[in-house]
């Protein structure tokens, strides 16, 4: 769960790009076209609405025993333990910072990490 544990080996990341790669339009909210392709309106509209239709990670907070798993595996420091009043320490997950790479959700031992849409992500994707 620790990057410091990885080992690279193999080809150099840098090495390995593809020319004329592009990302999948599923990356620009689903909307069907590339920034490059947009028009001024929906180059405003589709990073309000891809941030409006994004799954987040929140903290069941009664699940959540403070072991400091999801923190220690969040790439960006998203994820800190704080003093939970009634029962020791509980992540908090800072939406901010958040990448949105889950990771916290894959690494959680006690399952106290859910994956929740918004009322218009539920509205528009049921």
């Amino acid at each position: 769960t620790r990057i410091e544990d990885v080992d690279l080996v193999g080809l150099d990341p840098a090495e390995l790009r593809v020319p004329g790669f592009r990302l999948p339009t599923t990356v620009y909210g689903g909307m069907g076209f590339a920034p490059s392709e947009m028009n001024p309106v929906q180059r405003l509209l589709v990073p309000l609405m891809r941030g409006a239709l994004t799954v987040r990670p929140r903290v069941k907070t009664r699940r959540c025993i403070g072991c400091g798993s999801c923190r220690d595996a969040c790439p960006v420091g998203a994820v800190t333990l704080a003093p939970d009043g009634r029962r020791g320490e509980r992540a908090r997950i800072d939406d901010d910072k958040c990448i949105r790479c889950y990771c916290c959700h894959e690494m959680c031992p006690q399952g106290a990490i859910d994956l929740r849409r918004s009322l218009l992500h539920r509205l528009v994707k049921p």
